[in-house]
């Protein structure tokens, strides 16, 4: 059965799937999230927690309250984060001393 093979190469916890997953370039991610009904679970935990906007914010505004209070702005103006730290955000790779470009 495929999610007995499954759970054979990506064993719980979601760390150990996590060391290869992040390996995956985002269009991998996607098709490997297609494979099974148990990787896309994985998949999208993953996700969830390589692609976060706190990451990528919180060094810039200190506190999580203040990350939440400048994502909802994005939200309300239509402000979008460029240069570096948006290829940080895709790529999941940080890139120590950059600044924020932002754009409305």
């Amino acid at each position: 059965e495929a999610s007995a093979r499954f759970d054979k190469l990506f064993p719980r916890p979601l760390e150990t799937s996590g060391l290869i997953l992040r390996e995956l370039d985002p269009g991998d991610l996607v098709a490997f999230g297609k494979v099974t009904v148990d990787a896309r679970k994985v998949t999208e935990e993953f996700i969830s927690r390589a692609y976060s906007h706190k990451k990528i914010l919180l060094p810039f505004l200190d506190t999580h309250d203040n990350v939440q209070a400048f994502i909802d702005m994005m939200d309300r103006t239509g402000l979008v984060i460029s240069g570096s730290q948006a290829l940080a955000f895709f790529y999941r790779v940080e890139y120590p001393g950059s600044d924020l470009d932002l754009y409305v």
